[in-house]
């Protein structure tokens, strides 16, 4: 494994878990981590039966290979392994994007908040062509949002305080779908967040991305973690807040997953 070339801790620890199934987006992944504002360290989770040839330099990427690992476990172990000791960390899919500078919009929020656990900016997603399907932007209700009505969130636009990061244990290795939802949940019993209405990341949306093919699943996911967290009362709650949330977004996510 190659050494992370940043000193200080002023970078960001970026973990890429891929399995290897389209090396194109990877490469546009990689190239938009290059592009994303500040230092960073990359580190490469390869769960794919052969390798990942990548056939570009990226200054300071390191490449661990996994065994049968799930997503979670897979980005604790990339966060664990690596040798960089930056101040901020985070996660993107082998599909997704950062913005121009999209990471440097995150930790200057972070930096100029030091009470702030972790950051969340607009997420842009895009359908397989890299179209513009929407942009979701935190809402001034985000707290109230995250714990009650969603199954998922801006994972791609967020950056995490590197401490509050140790202290939480990280992601959840028994969650398959929801463990980013958790994680906000951990995070906020720490401290406060900051977000910015800016566009950091892009998802893509296409048919075989984790998101699409499993909303039911997450929302099962969701409601346990629920229900764990705030107790049966306040968890009937939420499934009744969801469940009218659900039906309003219905027309969006048919109109999503047929893409």
């Amino acid at each position: 494994m190659s050494k992370c070339v940043n000193t200080g801790k002023d970078h960001a620890l970026v973990v890429l878990p891929t399995l290897g199934l389209n090396p194109e987006y990877l490469e546009a992944c990689l190239s938009s981590i290059v592009n994303c504002g500040i230092p960073t360290c990359v580190m490469v989770i390869d769960s794919s039966q052969g390798g990942i040839n990548l056939d570009f330099d990226l200054r300071g990427l390191q490449i661990q290979r996994s065994g049968a690992y799930g997503l979670s476990a897979a980005i604790n172990l990339g966060v664990a392994s690596s040798n960089c000791d930056a101040e901020f960390v985070t996660w993107i899919g082998d599909d997704d994007l950062y913005e121009l500078n999209g990471l440097r919009t995150l930790y200057d929020l972070l930096k100029l908040n030091p009470d702030a656990t972790f950051t969340t900016g607009a997420c842009r997603y895009i359908d397989s062509a890299g179209k513009e399907i929407q942009i979701l932007r935190p809402s001034y209700l985000q707290s109230f949002i995250t714990k009650y009505l969603t199954t998922s969130v801006a994972q791609p636009a967020t950056l995490v305080r590197r401490s509050a990061w140790d202290q939480v244990g990280g992601l959840d290795e028994s969650l398959r779908f929801a463990m980013d939802l958790d994680l906000w949940l951990k995070l906020w019993t720490l401290g406060n967040s900051r977000s910015t209405r800016k566009v950091c990341a892009s998802y893509r949306w296409h048919k075989t991305s984790l998101s699409s093919s499993s909303e039911k699943r997450a929302a099962t996911e969701a409601l346990i973690i629920r229900k764990s967290r705030f107790g049966r009362l306040r968890t009937i709650l939420a499934q009744l807040i969801t469940a009218a949330f659900c039906a309003r977004i219905k027309f969006s996510r048919s109109k999503l997953n047929s893409l």
